[in-house]
């Protein structure tokens, strides 16, 4: 039910966050889903947010990996197991739910980080 519902505590240190109508004019520009200490400290937000997508990626395609070498599969080929009986499979769904959820709420704040901090870097 919380990955159809707004969240209301920072992705990084999950502090709670002010409901948005009390933020402040420059915040309320770019909601992210950070507290004010995340968001001004941009590159460790990006690598913390980099760092759980990472993470999630890494066990799906573990778990894959469990798959196809029980389905003797190559390592391209899609994994189509559907075995009620394998422990692995509910932990393969739950993965792929897991990354698509990830996905869908830390690609964006990483996208908006990204653009924000863009402009920041000197060379």
């Amino acid at each position: 039910m919380e990955n159809y519902m707004a969240s209301n505590a920072c992705l990084i240190c999950k502090t709670k966050l002010a409901p948005l109508a009390s933020l402040t004019l420059a915040a309320a520009e770019s909601p992210l889903p950070l507290c004010a200490s995340c968001a001004g400290d941009g590159p460790r937000a990006l690598l913390a947010l980099r760092n759980r997508l990472q993470k999630a990626e890494m066990k799906k395609r573990d778990l894959d990996a469990v798959c196809r070498s029980c389905a003797d599969l190559a390592w391209g080929e899609a994994v189509k197991c559907d075995s009620r009986d394998c422990p692995v499979f509910y932990s393969r769904v739950k993965a792929e739910t897991t990354l698509g959820s990830a996905r869908d709420v830390l690609g964006g704040v990483l996208d908006a980080l990204e653009r924000r901090d863009e402009g920041e870097l000197e060379w």
